[in-house]
């Protein structure tokens, strides 16, 4: 029988609108601490989902030779092949020639994501007419380009495997060049799609204007740990397992095998034009977060409005603080203690402005949300949240303006009374231990823009969650991270074309930049009319 994987419940939200005794804080409404928290798999011979998931849908209904057709006429495909061959001339060795181009096993790659294995697309490709159309779309979409062509036959597996080595092994620096090439590409089709370029206010940020990110468990195509001793049910002899070399086990030694990636995405306000601005497998010793964060630094600057990042809570302070540095929310929820409890903290005696008079009063974060503290009439103390109004930077630092709400427990003299809080880190924070991302949110939990940014977060699970259904069994289907992340970087490129090809099917923009004078099939442009 098989086992369901058991969740945690689902989080309670302690702090909302409206005001709540002191002694509910003391409820333990489940373990939400970060250092308890153990998903993904858990077994060493079997494959279970983190969750269970429904079929993931094609956005764009296209056959496969007619996503071929697309795959070949990007036009950062070509770009990086022709580079990539005149460093392959370059630094040629002894041996035969090639007999397949760069650009021909790059669209044998980017085939991949739809036939799911290397022996799949060799048999797909043996038939020529599909070469064949291959071949006439790349003319219909360059035809001013005469270098943009495929080889007149089409590749097969051996000569795939054999220029994938070649690529590696006679270019310095291959992977990063790939790596970079793709994520130039992408952020650039994500621009042209208005990823990043919306004039939202810093107080409401647009779903464009945010970057989310997620990590995820990659197993390995081997149960077991390489070169380990085993012996044999049958025979009783000692032997040596196979297995990937790059892969970890999962949380314990014993565990299923494999590596964590963690992805950075962008996406506009409608269903399919989502933008995987990079991907990268995380090191060991270094949290996805970080990883996380490094990626979202080095992108930030590469849009003109971009204005926050949202996560999990694996998020550390630091991380948050060093994207906060750059006058971006942070988007994440707030750890628990490790008893379980809520998180509260003192924030600070903070100057209160109301009409025509000001008061000086101590402020609390209590689950990322700042609120004080007022008795009513019977003596029992209650927290009353505080509005955000607006959000402001001075210099890159960023200001919260909140004000007191018009409630009945609230005295008459403070209510509507407005106080700037900052809600990142300065040294002086530092210097005593108590980093305020560990306890305060740009934007607070009970905010109602937090709901509505927070699931942004779920684009990228959906994206891992579709990358790994297309892997057969949903596991590496290549052994050694040095050929996993050609798997990455395939992908990548996919969703790029299918996330740029649906938003020019949804509003007749020009893509030309990136896909040529590629036009989707006369059917879908006749549903899209009617």
């Amino acid at each position: 029988m098989s086992r369901r994987k058991e969740r945690r419940p689902q989080r309670k939200r302690v702090i909302g609108a409206d005001p709540v005794p002191v002694s509910a804080l003391a409820v333990h409404d489940g373990d939400t601490t970060e250092e308890a928290r153990v998903d993904g798999f858990s077994g060493s011979g079997e494959v279970r989902a983190p969750r269970k998931r429904t079929k993931h849908t094609e956005p764009l209904s296209l056959s496969i030779v007619e996503f071929a057709g697309l795959y070949a006429s990007l036009a950062a495909l070509w770009d990086m092949s022709a580079q990539y061959e005149q460093q392959l001339i370059k630094n040629r060795g002894a041996g035969r020639q090639w007999e397949c181009s760069v650009a021909d096993v790059m669209v044998y790659q980017l085939l991949i994501n739809q036939l799911r294995s290397a022996r799949a697309v060799d048999r797909f490709l043996q038939d020529p007419r599909n070469w064949k159309y291959i071949c006439q779309q790349v003319e219909k979409a360059f035809p001013n380009h005469p270098e943009r062509r495929l080889s007149n036959e089409s590749p097969t597996r051996f000569q795939y495997i054999r220029m994938l080595k070649a690529l590696v092994a006679r270019i310095p620096g291959f992977h990063e060049q790939l790596r970079s090439g793709v994520t130039d590409a992408v952020v650039n089709a994500a621009k042209h799609a208005g990823c990043g370029q919306d004039k939202a206010s810093l107080t409401h940020p647009s779903k464009m204007n945010m970057m989310m990110g997620d990590a995820t468990w990659e197993q390995s195509l081997f149960n077991g740990i390489n070169g380990r001793p085993y012996t044999h049910q049958y025979t009783g002899e000692i032997c040596i397992a196979r297995g990937d070399p790059d892969a970890k086990p999962f949380h314990r030694e014993g565990s299923a095998p494999g590596n964590y990636f963690v992805s950075v995405i962008a996406r506009t306000e409608h269903p399919h034009e989502r933008f995987i601005l990079d991907s990268q497998y995380k090191p060991d010793g270094v949290s996805d977060g970080t990883v996380f964060t490094n990626m979202a630094l080095g992108l930030l600057n590469r849009f003109d409005r971009m204005q926050g990042v949202v996560y999990d809570m694996a998020l550390k302070s630091e991380d948050q603080d060093r994207i906060g540095a750059t006058g971006r929310h942070v988007l994440c929820k707030v750890t628990r203690t490790k008893s379980g409890r809520v998180r509260s903290e003192v924030i600070g005696n903070h100057k209160f402005v109301g009409s025509g008079s000001h008061f000086y009063q101590d402020v609390h974060s209590v689950d990322g949300c700042p609120v004080i503290e007022v008795v009513d009439i019977d003596g029992k103390k209650h927290l009353v949240p505080l509005t955000r109004k607006q959000s402001k930077l001075n210099g890159t630092r960023m200001y919260n303006h909140f004000e007191v709400p018009d409630h009945p427990l609230v005295p008459l003299s403070k209510r509507g009374a407005t106080a700037w809080i900052r809600v990142f880190s300065s040294q002086d924070d530092l210097d005593a231990g108590k980093p305020r991302p560990r306890f305060i949110r740009s934007i607070p939990l009970n905010d109602p823009d937090f709901d509505r940014l927070y699931g942004l977060r779920e684009d990228t699970e959906s994206m891992h969650n579709d990358y790994k259904s297309r892997l057969v069994n949903r596991r590496a289907r290549t052994i050694g991270l040095e050929r996993r992340e050609l798997d990455l970087r395939g992908y990548q490129l996919h969703q790029m074309a299918v996330a740029i090809a649906a938003w020019s099917m949804r509003t007749g923009g020009d893509v030309s930049e990136f896909l040529g004078n590629w036009k989707p099939p006369e059917r879908l442009q006749r549903q899209k009319a009617a």
